[in-house]
């Protein structure tokens, strides 16, 4: 089982230069409008927060200029996307003359038909059975490059287990889970399979559990009507969940399986095939916004500033609430845990949730976060 630190083992091993799919709700809902900055339900052009350098460039420099850009975006406004924002807040796209066209999506499932027919370009989500096996029937989407890693220092899901048990003492191992109910928007995903790590350190599987389908919002005032014992989450909701004295962030998943790749970047088939130019400085201007997002994080550069700006463009608006959620591991240097994925895999293949295990190298492509790394040398 590949859920540690990344590594060098396994059929992919820890891939240097790495940067949705899944099952419907793994998203928060799409917000009408992310804060003072307007962006309406459906598509909105996003050309750049900051302005492109209005200094005139020479005959020269102008013919040896990249050609401009438009590249459609499916977004759900989660904090996960924070690469995107903050790189296009402070003009990193503006740099590759790349103007985003932001598309909401009220949860990632709904962008997999336009990814995969190619009415938007990039989309990211978590890995899913689904997505498997839409790929076997001949979608070419790219898994090219990481979104989130959960590490034991940034996790930011978690399984929540309603207060009143934790305080008597009624749930304090994985085993005391065992018969009761858990919420979740989703199985056949990476959250039931994140979930099925956790039990086996105690034996027991996720089938131990009773699932009940569930979205992450919607856990709250099931946990308060005591209708739930347990719930998988992720932040921002997880944080209000404990705020509200409803329930208890039990366990992170970078607790139980730190280095898990919990969700990824893809690209549409047309996307990289036809504007590869266009799909690698893309990627350049995405990693430098991770660059600011772990300074951020990591380092507390320019953290109220990051707060702004995800307060802008996602559906967390309590700035109160920023200081208080966990944060995932956005990988700046485009590193992706292969041996997670492949280990994830085959967890859908022995369960039959898939029908043929699929060929991953086939399905990643790292040329791009390779390209970008060379542009912009190694995060430290």
């Amino acid at each position: 089982m590949a859920v540690g630190r990344a590594t060098s083992r396994g059929l992919f091993g820890l891939v240097s230069f790495g940067v949705l799919v899944l099952g419907a709700a793994c998203a928060p809902a799409a917000p009408a409008a992310p804060g003072g900055a307007s962006a309406p339900a459906g598509r909105a052009t996003a050309s750049t927060a900051a302005a492109a350098p209005t200094t005139a460039a020479s005959p020269q420099a102008a013919s040896s200029a990249p050609a401009a850009a438009t590249v459609k975006v499916g977004v759900v406004r989660t904090l996960t996307e924070a690469g995107i924002y903050i790189a296009m807040e402070r003009g990193y796209f503006a740099e590759q003359r790349i103007t985003l066209d932001l598309e909401n999506f009220d949860s990632a499932a709904k962008a997999v038909p336009a990814l995969s027919t190619n009415q938007v370009d990039i989309s990211s989500g978590v890995l899913s059975a689904g997505l498997f096996n839409a790929i076997e029937r001949g979608v070419d989407m790219k898994i090219t490059g990481p979104v989130s890693r959960q590490e034991a220092d940034l996790s930011s899901n978690v399984i929540l287990v309603r207060k009143d048990l934790v305080d008597s003492g009624a749930v304090r191992t994985y085993a005391d889970l065992k018969g009761r109910t858990l919420a979740a928007p989703t199985r056949g995903s990476t959250i039931e399979y994140s979930i099925d790590v956790a039990m086996r350190h105690d034996g027991l599987t996720a089938d131990d559990l009773e699932w009940i389908d569930l979205g992450f919002p919607d856990q709250l005032p099931a946990f308060a009507n005591h209708a739930i014992d347990a719930g998988y989450n992720t932040e921002p909701t997880a944080t209000i969940a404990a705020n509200q004295g409803v329930a208890v962030k039990w366990r992170r998943v970078g607790d139980w399986a730190p280095g898990m790749q919990f969700t990824v970047l893809m690209y549409a088939p047309q996307f990289g095939q036809e504007r590869n130019d266009v799909a690698r400085r893309w990627m350049v201007a995405y990693l430098k916004g991770l660059h600011d997002y772990m300074d951020a994080v990591k380092k507390g550069i320019g953290k109220e500033a990051m707060f702004e700006i995800l307060a802008r463009n996602t559906t967390l608006k309590d700035m109160s609430l920023y200081s208080q959620v966990g944060w995932a591991n956005l990988d700046p240097n485009g590193r992706m845990n292969l041996e997670s994925l492949d280990d994830q895999v085959r967890w859908y293949f022995d369960k039959g949730l898939i029908r043929t295990l699929p060929d991953m190298k086939s399905i990643v492509d790292l040329q791009y976060v390779e390209y970008a790394r060379g542009v912009l040398g190694e995060y430290r």
